[in-house]
């Protein structure tokens, strides 16, 4: 048995156990080069460095690792190897063969239910007896403890765990049994019953599974022996620590009946925070880690209300033991008053600009608790955060990233977007988010339990509401709505700092309590880690532990330094999240096993936060408040940034202007040397990008630096300052043009399928051309051209979105816009492939088709999102490809919107808010433009009928579209498109003038009021073409010279040819 279980040590334990056997010799040089080629390129370790490091860190060369990694099952063992395994011995063997034997003894009754607990029995028979044997020999006149309580309170935590690694193990031996017909009975739910019975009640083939899956078999063992040892160290403590407990917390005499003990990530050998509870109902927090810089906190806090800070500070009881300590356990509590409201974001405002000042991080959600009018934050940790040396490329994104992290949206107090997928859809968890949100991933969950089609599948998942802000009569109440309040409180301990800077600054002041403290340090966010261990759970890796370590070497692909990652990885071989620390004084880390790095750090934490203390000045203060400011508005409209707050609909737009072409130039030219002055440039100045408010395709919005598309980041940005080349050979708009495409590129990785021609790879094609078109053609723009297509070509499937702004419409449009262009075919074969998605995919009704996005639950009708945009796109392939299907079905999406055209409204309505919409995105102005760009492709006997719809679309816009906004997504820029085209299509130059009014107008509020309205509401922060200045100046260079900018709004190719891209 034993030499099967050889199979379940790592490479480095192989070493030691087989290191007087002169391994090498059972393999020739070639067999092992070989396997350790293939073992790298799994491993995706590429580079020599790497592949250096990795051995390294076990002690050997390529021969000696070579031979190790062919060590398997399948060697023919060497005689004089055989006494080593033999006598090789662990704890974790052991307690495995205590648990089956235990198994044994301990029969399985019959009215037990037969489920996949019976697969991980032995580990919590095993882990029941020691436990009991424990609390017997500490508390034997049960004065502390309820044993039956307590341990059936926490053994369903390792039921949980353990099932969790070998659940997906158990599920396919159950389909190969399956499979085999060997299962008996009538239903699934007996046939399962059937495999248990055969294979995990009888203790034979059970034996046999953990045979096969040895590697699982060592990790269950270790997993187990993990948590009795936890369970054992804390019950330990708290009895120990009582007295200090009782009176510190006000604990009654009452014995301890339970522990949750699933409240954290698992460090350190298993250890995990708990809830312990008495008796009598009252609970404390226990942390198996110092709480030494929680306690120097509310010292720090302490400190400042002595100052007389207004509102004060509440702490929490603490009892710090060195290694480990408890908290108070913190309910949630609901405000009663108002004053109470605006009091608690006050003090949150305050804890935001406490938190940046100690170089906090990862203050999400769940790390604050609304205990009424006081914020708690709970977990103080990650306070003196230094960041790990990456050895990261040069480029602006990079730059951008350090700005941000180093700004208070760093602390993740504030709205950011995190786990973003490759279309940017992501999760908001910061301090100020409560929602219940769906998860932009799938997440693996069992279906059909206790039957014989039991299975995992990945599935959305949304994840629960949180008790961090809060509530005023059940109603929670969101930090947008006392934003004022919470901007007070950060500037208020803001110029409390600079007051009182000297003494803070001095040997003895206020941080000197925490220069000694252990801080955590994240490397990686723990989500990147429980990824890893989750697809550790699969059966492949559960056989053998090279199998398992090989996809841990993954871990090396990475720009950390080498020296922490071989710390990681044996943090995950045990099935921990890794976990580090420091000090803030210090350049060095140690890990989960106290082993020192010595220098990882330019400078200690300490030295960050009294350098960000002496830089304090009011006009950082005042940018910090704005980008508060922004990000938590930009995160409260997210899903509803097309909407319009009535405050911001001040803009007299009735009265006459007095139209001067030249000065719509001239603003252009300003407003590219705004965005210049703002923008952020890599050391060599190769890419470029910005830092603002940023939207995706489900319009959640985040402060970052911009992303790649067309529609919201440096690819929108790079093609205004290309025409503003253009047009006044300014050699600098070039330069940033060239940049921020450079950073486009560096953003869209060729594989990513998001085929959008907004945000996604088609976006950078109509970029490209337009960039060619003006610049001329560079070898790296072609091959990614091509790169481009044959992505498109396979990202076909992948589209579920189907509309113009992030689906099949918009990517026929730029498809087709190649093909004139270079009057290519291949383009046009691609177009029709996703015109065949979207007759697939329509779904048809009595009004007619529309499409169902798969993220979006409303089904629209206007351009951006619903079926105008996809009409447009099927009746302009089915004039270029002549396919009549094309046609049909652009006939019946438009029958479609025709159908929720409100004559009481004179508009299209498809959502509550529609009545009034009239946008370029949503309502009468953007189906007005996608009629007009329809008029090309239609037959002579449907002309009338859509110019009447485009002159009532006019007439709604001019009623409803203007003096809210200047942007081109929802403003009077992009509206005013609608009144360009139609009147050149339509002959009604009426309309260009008055177009040309509107555009005056907006460059007149700009000089009245030194800022514009951008798509997000009291944001100027904002530099995207299709909410921000960078579309505002674009417009304005088409008010100058229509004829000379294509409408991007309309997906245009270039009007002027300046060179051939043929």
């Amino acid at each position: 048995m034993k030499e099967q279980f050889l199979r379940s040590l790592f490479v480095h334990e192989r070493l030691q156990l087989l290191h007087n056997h002169e391994i090498t010799r059972a393999f020739s040089q070639q067999q092992s080069n070989s396997a350790l080629e293939e073992w790298f390129q799994f491993a995706l370790v590429q580079t020599e460095a790497k592949r250096k490091a990795k051995l390294e860190s076990l002690g050997v060369n390529k021969l000696i690792f070579g031979s190790l990694i062919q060590t398997t099952q399948d060697l023919k063992w060497n005689e004089s190897c055989l006494p080593a395994i033999m006598d090789y011995n662990a704890d974790w063997l052991m307690v495995l063969e205590e648990a089956l034997e235990l198994n044994c003894q301990i029969n399985i009754k019959e009215n037990e239910q037969r489920s996949i607990e019976l697969l991980v029995r032995p580990f919590l028979l095993w882990a029941n007896m020691k436990l009991e044997n424990l609390l017997a020999s500490i508390d034997a006149q049960g004065k502390y403890i309820n044993t039956s309580l307590l341990i059936s309170s926490i053994l369903p935590h390792l039921t949980s765990q353990l099932c969790k690694i070998a659940g997906r193990s158990f599920v396919l031996e159950l389909h190969v049994a399956k499979a085999m017909q060997e299962l008996e009975g009538d239903t699934p739910e007996e046939r399962f019953s059937n495999f248990v019975e055969k294979h995990m009640v009888d203790n034979g083939n059970l034996r046999l599974f953990f045979l096969e899956y040895a590697m699982f078999a060592r990790l269950l063992s270790e997993r187990t022996i993990m948590f009795v040892t936890v369970i054992e160290e804390a019950i330990t403590r708290f009895i120990q620590d009582w007295k200090v407990l009782k009176e510190t917390f006000q604990l009654e005499e009452s014995p301890l009946i339970a522990i949750k003990a699933d409240l954290g990530d698992s460090h350190k050998g298993g250890k995990t925070v708990m809830r312990f509870q008495l008796k009598s109902g009252q609970t404390f927090m226990y942390k198996p880690k110092s709480l030494a810089v929680s306690h120097a906190f509310h010292t720090f806090l302490s400190w400042i209300n002595s100052k007389r800070f207004y509102p004060e500070f509440k702490g929490v009881p603490i009892i710090d033991r060195e290694e480990y300590g408890y908290e108070a356990f913190v309910r949630a509590e609901q405000c009663e008053t108002k004053d109470q409201i605006r009091n608690f974001y006050r003090r949150l405002g305050a804890y935001l600009g406490i938190v940046h000042l100690l170089e906090g991080a990862d203050f999400h959600s769940e790390n604050i608790i609304a205990c009424g009018e006081h914020p708690m934050l709970i977990d103080l940790e990650t306070l003196f955060h230094n960041q790990v040396k990456q050895d990261v490329p040069d480029s602006a994104d990079v730059e951008a990233q350090f700005a941000i992290r180093n700004s208070p949206i760093g602390t993740s107090f504030l709205p950011i977007l995190f786990h973003q997928d490759e279309k940017g859809l992501g999760i908001e968890l910061s301090g100020l988010n409560d929602r219940e949100q769906l998860i932009p991933y799938n997440v693996l969950k069992v279906v059909d339990m206790n039957t014989d089609n039991m299975r995992y599948i990945r599935a959305r998942h949304i994840t629960t509401s949180s008790h961090n802000l809060p509530s005023l009569n059940g109603t929670t109440i969101s930090a947008a709505d006392y934003l004022t309040d919470y901007v007070n409180g950060y500037k208020d301990i803001c110029y409390f700092f600079i007051e009182n800077r000297e003494e803070m600054l001095s040997i003895d002041g206020p941080l000197k309590i925490f220069s000694k403290v252990p801080v955590r340090i994240l490397l990686r966010t723990s989500q990147f880690y429980m990824n890893f261990l989750l697809e550790l759970t699969h059966p492949d890796y559960g056989r053998d532990a090279l199998d398992y370590e090989r996809l841990l070497d993954r871990m090396w692909f990475s720009y950390l330094d080498d020296r922490l990652i071989s710390s990681e990885i044996k943090d995950l071989c045990i099935g921990d999240i890794p976990y580090f620390y420091s000090f803030p004084d210090s350049h060095h880390l140690w890990d989960s096993r106290d082993q020192k790095i010595d220098n990882v750090f330019k400078e200690t934490a300490m030295d960050h936060t009294k350098q960000k203390l002496l830089s304090l000045t009011p006009e950082k203060i005042e940018l910090y408040a704005k980008w508060i400011t922004e990000s938590i508005i930009g995160s409260s409209l997210s899903k509803k940034i097309h909407s319009v707050e009535p405050e911001a609909a001040n803009m007299d737009t009735t009265k006459e202007s007095v139209i001067k072409s030249d000065q719509f130039l001239n603003e252009a030219i300003r407003i590219g040397e705004q965005l210049v002055k703002e923008a952020i440039l890599s050391r060599n100045e190769r890419t470029a990008t910005w830092i603002g408010l940023n939207p995706n395709y489900l319009g959640q919005l985040g402060m970052s630096g911009l992303r790649g598309g067309l529609f919201d980041g440096t690819g929108g940005i790079s093609l205004f300052f290309a025409h503003l080349y253009r047009i006044t050979q300014k050699q600098h708009f070039k330069k940033y043009s060239l940049a921020a495409f450079q950073s486009t590129l560096e953003k869209f990785p060729i594989t990513i399928k998001f085929p959008s021609s907004f945000y996604g790879q088609a976006s950078v094609l109509y970029v490209i051309t337009q960039l060619e078109n003006i610049m001329g053609e560079n070898k790296e723009w072609k091959q990614h051209r091509l790169n481009l297509l044959d992505n498109l070509s396979r990202s076909v499937e992948q589209d579920t979105f189907y509309d113009l702004l992030g689906g099949a419409a918009g990517a026929i449009h730029v498809l087709l816009n190649e093909s004139k262009m270079r009057g290519s075919e291949q383009e046009i074969e691609i177009a029709s492939m996703y015109g065949d998605h979207l007759l697939k995919n329509a779904q048809k009704s009595d009004k007619g088709y529309f499409w169902q996005s798969s993220v979006l639950s409303d089904v629209y009708v206007g351009l951006g999102h619903g079926s105008m945009g996809i009409a447009w796109a099927l009746f302009r392939l089915a004039a270029v490809t002549g396919k009549e299907a094309y046609r049909e079905t652009a006939e019946n999406a438009l029958q479609y919107v025709r159908s929720h055209y409100s004559s009481e409204w004179g508009n299209w309505v498809d959502c509550e808010a529609g009545t009034t919409l009239a946008n370029w995105c949503h309502g009468a102005s953007g189906i007005g433009l996608g009629l007009t760009m329809c008029l090309p492709f239609l037959r002579s006997s449907q002309v009338k009928q859509i110019t009447n719809e485009i002159e009532q679309a006019v007439a709604t816009t001019i009623r409803y579209g203007f003096g809210n906004s200047h942007c081109l997504c929802h403003g009077d820029l992009g509206n005013l498109e609608l009144l360009l085209l139609a009147g050149k299509y339509l002959n009604r130059p009426e309309w260009v003038e008055l177009a040309r009014g509107y555009g005056m107008e907006a460059v007149n509020y700009y000089q009245s009021k030194g800022e514009y309205l951008t798509g997000i509401t009291k944001c100027s922060n904002i530099q995207g073409l299709w909410l921000g200045l960078s579309g505002i100046g674009y417009q304005m260079l088409r008010l100058a010279s229509d004829k000379d900018f294509p409408s991007i709004l309309s997906l245009q190719e270039p009007l002027v040819q300046t060179r051939s891209l043929r």
